[in-house]
């Protein structure tokens, strides 16, 4: 199940969940389904917008995602080539340039964003 949940302020910010009917979002780093669709969405909709990452959500994929501003909130993760680290909530909320950011990420990130 794929959601968008948007709120204005000084940027449009969009989160993507998906979580199976009994609210598993995760399994060691990997989604516990391969739903093609939802792919295919999470792709189309973020295709050449800034998109944040937890730590873990980040490292599970394992990759920077092309033609997308890569950014990862997290207080111990290393310099990655292609990638933002962003230290605090603060200087996530603190970014003016994008008109929209999409959040994606397991419980850390979504438990710093409870309410968009």
């Amino acid at each position: 199940m794929s959601q968008v949940l948007e709120r204005e302020g000084k940027c449009r910010r969009v989160a993507l969940a998906a979580m199976a009917s009994n609210r598993v979002i995760g399994r060691e780093g990997k989604l516990p389904w391969h739903l093609p669709e939802d792919l295919k969405f999470f792709k189309q909709t973020t295709m050449g917008h800034p998109i944040l990452f937890g730590k873990t959500t980040f490292e599970g994929l394992g990759r920077v995602l092309p033609k997308r501003r890569n950014l990862v909130l997290s207080r111990s993760m290393e310099p990655v080539e292609g990638v933002e680290v962003l230290r605090s909530l603060e200087q996530v909320l603190a970014l003016e340039e994008p008109l929209l950011f999409c959040l994606w990420g397991g419980g850390g990130i979504s438990s710093t964003f409870p309410a968009l």
